[in-house]
């Protein structure tokens, strides 16, 4: 958080630093975005893609969060949704808190989706 106060002060010929990093990195974001999809739906080892989420929340502004919560938290609620192992959903639980922590205001469009599973998986005795 302190690398992007201090991209926020920094100008360059004019330009603010910050707002350069925020459009190319959202460039940037939708071809990570179909790795992440990738990984969580189709790697054998999902705690791999789970920890890159968690990396990549954490150096995202929260301009460019806000444009792609939905496609990042989608295939998160998916797992949630499907038959894994407890491991998997204990990592992408911590996925959400992470975003939920990031980008509370921006997460209010699928908080119904996000109760649900929750309750799902809270009623899941399996789990």
């Amino acid at each position: 958080d302190k690398i992007v106060e201090m991209s926020k002060q920094l100008e360059f010929e004019g330009h603010n630093v910050h707002d350069f990093y925020a459009r190319r990195f959202g460039m940037i974001m939708e071809h990570l975005l179909v790795l992440l999809q990738n990984g969580f739906l189709y790697a054998e080892d999902k705690s791999h893609a789970s920890q890159f989420v968690n990396t990549l929340i954490g150096f995202v502004d929260k301009k460019v969060l806000k444009q792609f919560i939905l496609k990042v938290t989608g295939p998160l609620i998916r797992i949630l949704s499907d038959k894994f192992p407890p491991a998997i959903k204990e990592l992408i639980l911590d996925n959400l808190k992470t975003i939920i922590m990031k980008a509370r205001e921006d997460i209010k469009p699928i908080t119904p989706q996000l109760q649900s599973v929750f309750i799902k998986i809270l009623v899941d005795t399996t789990t």
